[in-house]
């Protein structure tokens, strides 16, 4: 009896212990940690699937809007080249906002795609790449509405300046000199209904000219407005897809959890991994308040539309 609990004399008495262990654990040639490896990537790998997805679909959003972008922006210069300029400072504008948006969202997916895989190096990189292009792109939003506003060395009537000097005849002449030969040529006449003619022609000129402020205020009150409503949901975009991230990665740290309490009776095996994943939750919020800073851009462009209207 003895013989058979010990093994006997040929054989090891803890063998039937090591034997019993190993069946439990895996033997001596696999690792102890594969069944709670495997039921982990049965949880991370569908998440996995689903981070690629949303990142295809927010790089083909982009791609279709700035495409759009790019066609009116042509059509606009090609109605009025006079404000070819301020047009095409208004399309980098919007271009900007919605590629800041796709770097943003699918910066702050690169980190759950790299606290799944238990990287801490690539949950960092992301973060930072996000942190690094919001700072950026604040800073092309703030030189591009320096532009618009006239900036340092241009003046931002200086396209209205030139289209009157055309129509009066310029600095380098008598914006009424056409209109004093045509008086002396309609007085040496002596002709009443010349008058007539003169008042008929000078009220075509005015039409046209009132026709044109009407089109130019029309298309720069417009985008104007485009433009704010544009940076407006940026902010709004950032911050949906830094909540919606941050709920499911909470998610997923409920789900860790759980499954370390049904395989090894305790969280505390898995405590490493909800650590990192408690610091990821804590970075994202720091990106969702750094995104903030792009309000200070929707604001600067609510007052330049404000100070257009005041001056028009």
């Amino acid at each position: 009896m003895l013989g058979g609990l010990t093994g006997g004399t040929s054989g090891n008495p803890l063998e039937a212990v090591t034997d019993l262990l190993g069946g439990i654990t895996g033997g001596t040639s696999s690792d102890p940690l594969s069944t709670l490896t495997g039921a982990l990537s049965s949880v991370t790998a569908p998440l996995q699937t689903g981070i690629d997805a949303l990142q295809g679909l927010e790089s083909l959003k982009t791609d279709i809007i700035t495409s759009t972008i790019d066609t009116l922006e042509s059509s606009g210069i090609h109605i009025l080249p006079q404000a070819a300029e301020q047009i095409s400072a208004l399309a980098d504008l919007g271009t900007l906002t919605f590629e800041t948006s796709e770097a943003t969202v699918n910066g702050v997916l690169d980190a759950v795609s790299g606290a799944l895989d238990l990287n801490p190096t690539a949950v960092s990189d992301a973060l930072t790449g996000v942190a690094a292009t919001l700072v950026d792109s604040g800073t092309s939003a703030t030189e591009i509405l320096s532009g618009l506003a006239g900036g340092i060395d241009s003046n931002p009537l200086e396209s209205v300046t030139d289209l009157l000097g055309g129509l009066t005849g310029g600095t380098s002449g008598n914006p009424l000199e056409a209109v004093t030969d045509l008086l002396g040529g309609l007085a040496g006449a002596g002709s009443v209904g010349s008058f007539d003619t003169l008042t008929d022609v000078l009220g075509s000129v005015s039409d046209a000219v009132h026709g044109l402020i009407d089109v130019g205020e029309t298309l720069v009150v417009s985008t104007a407005e485009v433009t704010a409503d544009t940076a407006h949901a940026l902010v709004d975009i950032v911050d949906v897809a830094a909540d919606s991230t941050l709920d499911v990665v909470e998610t997923l740290l409920n789900s860790l959890e759980s499954i370390s309490t049904s395989a090894t009776g305790s969280s505390a095996s898995l405590g490493g991994l909800t650590d990192l994943l408690g610091g990821v939750t804590s970075s994202l919020g720091s990106v969702t308040s750094t995104s903030q800073g792009l309000g200070s851009v929707t604001n600067l462009l609510d007052q330049l539309f404000d100070q257009n209207l005041s001056v028009v």
